[in-house]
């Protein structure tokens, strides 16, 4: 799973040395993630992210006069936050293979990033230029989607371990102190609340140099009618395996148990060594092989 997010996110990473290497070119990132899909996303992902030549099409003008159609509207005014840094960027919809598509452009860098729409989602994606000290720049896609009917806390776990997931492998001080900013300006300007609590999380995590443990599994693979989502403050144990005991975020979830292996220079993307529900069984045989247990659920 960890090495797939590594793999993802150096597909939606595009750096650029001047601006007349990108004339006309596009960064078109991968549709929305559907939670089930996330261990198959990998292919998918690295086939969708790739520069191509901008295409040509018409913003959205269907039977309403012109107008976007209101859940169109709402995408880009709720559910899309652009950090343009300084460059000039426009937010449209248009209209492709009987797809509606979102389009973001960075108008002087040339730059576009695109997101398929899907009226069964919530998705929410913020869009980011970095700039480097060398006069380059950095453009980040950071998205998660849950199913339409879903609560809007599944979009807080989302982001809270995905997007420090990969802006945490930012620690250059100068890009570091942009994605701040973006991060805050985006949840001062998030109309819904865990959306808003989730990049406020990630930009104190982010700024306090935390280490945070993150893992998903869907719940129906544990007989689980609700997926399972696991989020722990580690930044103060100690390098090499350890292993932790934690509860799910959501309430009345069986506590797990995981080793990993920890490190000065690990802040984002830890594999599991080993993962189980908690038991008894599990801690003897961890701390059989001498791993450090560290039980991190709240206190009743």
């Amino acid at each position: 799973m960890n090495r797939e997010d590594e793999i993802i996110r150096e597909s939606l990473k595009l750096d650029i040395s001047a601006p007349d290497e990108i004339n006309r070119k596009v960064l078109q990132s991968v549709a929305p993630k559907k939670r089930e899909r996330s261990f198959l996303r990998v292919a998918a992902t690295i086939a969708a992210c790739f520069i191509a030549i901008m295409g040509t099409a018409a913003i959205v003008n269907a039977a309403t006069g012109g107008k976007i159609a209101e859940y169109l509207r709402e995408k880009l005014e709720k559910w899309t936050y652009v950090f343009g840094n300084g460059s000039k960027t426009t937010k449209e919809i248009v209209y492709e293979d009987d797809q509606e598509i979102e389009r973001i452009t960075f108008v002087e860098d040339n730059v576009v990033m695109e997101m398929p729409i899907s009226k069964d989602e919530k998705t929410y994606w913020m869009v980011l230029k970095v700039k480097r000290e060398d006069g380059g720049g950095t453009f980040m896609s950071l998205d998660v989607s849950v199913d339409k009917d879903a609560p809007d806390e599944e979009l807080y776990y989302w982001i809270r371990g995905k997007f420090f997931d990969q802006v945490g492998r930012h620690q250059d001080p100068y890009e570091k102190a942009q994605i701040l900013t973006g991060l805050r300006e985006a949840a001062q300007n998030a109309e819904v609340k865990a959306v808003r609590d989730a990049l406020t999380d990630v930009a104190d995590d982010y700024e306090n140099n935390r280490k945070i443990y993150y893992a998903y599994w869907p719940g129906r693979c544990f007989n689980d009618d609700e997926d399972i989502f696991l989020i722990a403050d580690v930044t103060d144990l100690p390098n090499g395996e350890v292993a932790i005991i934690v509860d799910p975020a959501k309430p009345g979830q069986k506590s797990w148990i995981c080793s990993f292996e920890n490190s000065d220079d690990r802040v984002t993307g830890f594999m599991d060594l080993y993962s189980a529900f908690y038991s008894e069984e599990a801690c003897q045989e961890l701390s059989g092989r001498g791993v450090p247990i560290f039980d991190m659920r709240e206190a009743e």
